[in-house]
């Protein structure tokens, strides 16, 4: 037993094997030699970057290919890397505003509850991830015009205008991933009618768009999926999208509603707006007009701003732009610019913001009265003398280009913030030379057989020109008091403004625009306040005659809302405002006065010159405070006016 145990711990460990390189699962060891010692059939030991035999014959060594680690050109390992942090960017960032106090600088995150898409734009308020400077723009341009405000911030601001209250917490359309997402192929015939919906009612008003190009580099071959092009697939999707705004009634036929659309042109935007810059003004045009409708889902001012940049970036605003080129590009070059003029014009006025270029620094000239179908590279333009307008023609878009020019003067001379006093001695003078321009211009308005756009109808240059004579008439920072003549002007022009809508309506001719609602809104307040203002005007009125204006001022506005929130804020702040102002028809005035002096002091000079908080007698207690709230304050409807309406 000894001699067995002593036999056990006597034989030695069995030796070690050799030490063996590695070998990788499933590699014959033919494929990992290199193309020389395969052609020559001897054995390579496979060392890179260059193996023994190759080294010892000085021979150039090409590695096996399954020795090469390549790329899988199909991988996106690397951009979805990206995208996490991006994200995990943006969640930290929100974590930080979240557990900060509240400041004005973090008010985006007061947001209705399903507005997903504005707390990803209130990430991107902090520099881009990665240095994204598209990303950011492309954030920013899908950010609401009218963004939620709180209470205390609407009565500190004294220089916002009526449309950020008005719009005030309402959200853009939600979209349901299902319908964003789709991928179903839209109806020919559908997109047919919506493209040729677009220009036709409108192209008039901004023809940037030339479309034969429009038609053959991108609607035909994106229907007909022969491109693959992003600023093909954005354009053709914003045109139906806008469209579709003039057509709901056919997106009920189990056909996509605009917002479909509108989400599936924003998936490109990124690369659009790094396409070359009149791809990327015409791509901003596009979003603006639909925008126009719904403000809420595209910034309106970022946007219209970063196209006149890119215009006077390329100087589009200098004649020099079209020296040397053909027909078609010229004509394209000088309607792409002054498209983004009339916006610019329209916007900065509607919320009173200072005006984008002064006059003096443009010298490109206006476009050629001339339809689309006459416009060719060929250099022979027809020679358009005594040539009648017709509604496929610029001639709507150049009389409206003459009207925002008016606008602007009138805009700069009345209503400047900083310059107060230049005027002062002959401002009656300037009033009357700018309301003769205004007479001329109604007077060359041109008449068509047949319109197709709300703008080339004789009712929408009667409300263009009203609005104009309000904005000329009306309390301004120049001329905060003004006469019983200006009061009775402003109040015809509130009453024909409001009438020449609901006779578009009764043709079914409106377009829903923020601006058409907020020019109606504010018709009906400029009526109220004129009433409640002059004594002598509201003898020359009935209370029944004001009571129906007031009615038909509100159902104008529901018919442009057609069913939409803000339309409803409007129609309950001009109700309230009509029922303190028209009790005041069977009071006597307790001062034979033609215009109540002290009523325009307080309520024309507000937004300017505060003048403290009202000390109500009981005379005026039913009837001031209530307007001391809505310019001072605003109504307690959700923030639903401003506090420099007039001014």
């Amino acid at each position: 037993m000894a001699a067995a145990s002593s036999r056990v711990t006597a034989d030695p460990l069995p030796p070690d094997p050799p030490t063996r390189a590695a070998h990788r699962r499933g590699l014959k060891r033919s494929s990992a030699a290199c193309q020389r010692c395969r052609r020559r059939k001897q054995k390579c030991d496979g060392r890179l970057p260059i193996c023994t035999p190759c080294h010892e014959a000085e021979a150039t060594c090409v590695p096996s290919e399954r020795l090469m680690i390549r790329v899988d050109p199909n991988c996106e390992c690397e951009a979805l890397r990206s995208r996490v942090q991006a994200l995990q960017n943006q969640v930290d960032h929100l974590q930080a505003l979240l557990g900060a106090p509240p400041t004005r600088n973090n008010t985006s995150l007061h947001l209705p509850r399903g507005s997903t898409r504005d707390i990803d734009s209130a990430a991107h308020t902090g520099p881009a991830p990665d240095g994204d400077v598209t990303g950011t723009y492309h954030d920013r341009i899908l950010w609401p015009t009218f963004p939620p405000t709180s209470s205390a911030r609407v009565s500190s601001n004294s220089f916002l205008s009526s449309p950020w209250h008005l719009w005030n917490g309402i959200a853009a359309v939600e979209t349901p991933e299902s319908e964003g997402g789709s991928g179903e192929p839209v109806p020919d015939e559908y997109a047919s009618r919506l493209v040729d919906t677009f220009f036709l009612r409108r192209w008039p008003q901004l023809p940037f768009l030339h479309r034969k190009s429009f038609l053959e580099s991108h609607y035909l071959p994106y229907s007909k999926n022969e491109t693959t092009s992003v600023l093909s697939a954005f354009q053709v999707n914003m045109v139906l999208a806008i469209a579709a705004l003039e057509k709901p009634a056919l997106a009920s036929q189990n056909c996509p509603p605009h917002h479909t659309f509108f989400q599936k042109a924003i998936q490109n935007l990124n690369s659009v707006l790094g396409s070359n810059d009149l791809d990327c003004i015409q791509s901003l045009l596009l979003l603006y007009m639909y925008g126009s409708s719904e403000p809420q889902s595209v910034n309106l001012w970022y946007t219209a701003g970063l196209a006149l940049r890119l215009a006077i970036g390329i100087n589009l605003h200098r004649g020099e732009a079209i020296v040397s080129k053909d027909a078609l590009d010229a004509e394209m070059l000088k309607r792409i610019f002054w498209s983004v003029y009339a916006m610019d014009r329209s916007l900065s006025i509607s919320m009173g913001r200072p005006l984008g270029i002064p006059d003096g620094d443009i010298t490109m000239p206006f476009p050629l009265c001339i339809a689309d179908d006459m416009l060719t590279r060929e250099n022979n333009l027809p020679v358009l003398d005594n040539r009648l307008p017709q509604a496929n023609d610029t001639s709507t878009f150049l009389h409206v280009l003459n009207l925002r020019k008016l606008n602007a003067d009138i805009y700069r001379t009345l209503h400047s913030a900083g310059d107060t006093h230049g005027y002062d001695a002959g401002i009656d003078t300037i009033r009357q030379q700018l309301h003769t321009r205004l007479d001329q211009w109604l007077v060359a308005s041109p008449r068509y057989m047949a319109t197709t756009s709300m703008n080339q109808t004789p009712e929408w240059f009667q409300i263009a020109y009203h609005q104009a004579l309000i904005h000329l008439y009306r309390p301004s920072s120049v001329s905060p008091l003004i006469n019983l003549d200006m009061i009775r002007i402003c109040a015809d022009s509130s009453i024909s403004l409001i009438s020449s809508y609901a006779s578009l309506y009764a043709k079914n001719k409106i377009t829903y625009t923020f601006v058409a609602l907020n020019s109606a809104f504010l018709a009906a307040v400029t009526m109220l306040y004129c009433l409640r203002a002059s004594s002598t005007l509201r003898l020359e009125l009935t209370k029944d005659v004001a009571e129906y204006n007031v009615q038909t001022s509100m159902k104008v506005i529901k018919d442009i809302a057609n069913g939409r929130a803000v339309g409803e804020r409007c129609t309950r702040i001009i109700r309230q405002l009509a029922d303190v102002t028209l009790p005041s028809f069977g009071a006597e005035p307790e001062v034979n006065i033609d215009v109540d002096t002290e009523f325009l002091s307080w309520f024309g000079l507000q937004g300017q010159q505060p003048l403290g908080p009202i000390q109500p007698t009981p005379s005026m207690a039913s009837i001031d405070l209530p307007w001391h709230d809505l310019l001072e304050h605003g109504f307690n409807l959700d923030g639903a006016i401003c506090p420099d309406l007039f001014l």
